[in-house]
């Protein structure tokens, strides 16, 4: 898809926490040349806090998109 992108950050950036874990596996897919230092931020910005879920999304999202996690 040619807006997949936009579509990810959207649903990434949203309320719903499973959109964002769904989303950030999507981001993670693209990788650096199709996501972007965008898509890492976003990926980094799941990162802090309490272990939970999202964060441990985050870090297998990092994975696949190349970083490892910080």
């Amino acid at each position: 898809m040619p807006d997949a992108r936009e579509l990810l950050f959207l649903a990434f950036d949203g309320p719903a926490q499973n959109a964002q874990i769904s989303a950030a596996f999507g981001i993670g897919l693209l990788g650096p040349a199709k996501a972007g230092p965008a898509g890492l931020a976003r990926l980094r910005s799941g990162l802090p806090g309490p272990f939970t879920r999202r964060r441990a999304a985050m870090v297998k999202a990092l994975a696949l998109y190349g970083e490892p996690a910080r």
